[in-house]
């Protein structure tokens, strides 16, 4: 008996030893995404190109519309109401002049390229796209409904340049959530507050500083989180595991509204 619990206590040691690693791996990967350098001309430019002024200032305008529908149906889960959400952003967009697009796997490589390294402006060959020039359209989830952002907002100009807006929708009662990854910067935030019945809206700029997203706060959670994962080591019969899962909330979220 005592042979056992000295194999499971060095079997514990041993696995704190790997969450301390775990911990050190994940700290340079928190400072490097809050650390994100992006061209803010190009979101400026990018946000007046796609008339995203008047597309916002639409939004907030049906934002009764909304939550009225959201009202009605108190009974539906999380999913269901942010999907609710999404929808109604679509129905702006296009009363708006957006035309929706179901982009082919080239398209959606180049789309998700610009993503990854954060380009909001780059060129295009007019001759490879079927796309209208001077043209506002909308791709909804490009990615897979699990995958950020829900919307990429793009157009082309007849010389070929492309102008694309990520465009993400929230929905909280006070404040938005996101999950693993802090607010991005080249986003474009929608924020359904059901708390206010409000529609916010913010740059991922504007929402989130350093100092919101200290790395020890990360630490802790991590710890906590993988300590109570490693005390299922004492009990060999135990069937059930836990997995550590970041969720991220700003202290304070611009209240900015065109209402």
């Amino acid at each position: 008996m005592q042979t056992l619990i000295e194999e499971k206590q060095h079997e514990l040691e041993c696995i704190l030893q790997k969450v301390n690693d775990e911990v050190s791996q994940q700290i340079p990967q928190i400072v490097y995404d809050v650390n994100t350098i992006y061209d803010r001309t190009d979101y400026d430019k990018v946000f007046e190109t796609l008339g995203c002024d008047t597309l916002l200032q639409e939004i907030c305008k049906q934002e009764h519309e909304l939550h009225q529908q959201l009202c009605n149906h108190t009974n539906n889960k999380t999913q269901k109401s942010a999907t609710m959400c999404e929808e109604f952003v679509a129905k702006v967009l296009k009363q708006n002049s957006y035309t929706p697009v179901v982009p082919d796997k080239h398209f959606k490589a180049f789309l998700k390229d610009k993503i990854e390294n954060q380009i909001l402006i780059s060129q295009i060959d007019l001759k490879q796209t079927s796309l209208a020039t001077n043209q506002y359209y909308y791709v909804y989830q490009p990615f897979g409904s699990q995958n950020t952002p829900d919307f990429l907002l793009f157009n082309v100009t007849s010389n070929g340049c492309f102008y694309m807006m990520p465009l993400e929708v929230k929905k909280g009662s006070d404040r938005p959530t996101w999950n693993n990854n802090p607010p991005k910067p080249q986003f474009l935030y929608i924020f359904v507050c059901t708390k206010d019945k409000k529609i916010y809206c913010a740059s991922g700029k504007r929402i989130r500083t350093k100092s919101e997203y200290l790395n020890d706060e990360f630490v802790k959670v991590i710890q906590n989180t993988l300590c109570v994962k490693n005390k299922i080591v004492l009990y060999p019969d135990n069937q059930t595991d836990i997995i550590s899962y970041k969720k991220i909330e700003p202290k304070h979220f611009p209240k900015y509204s065109f209402n």
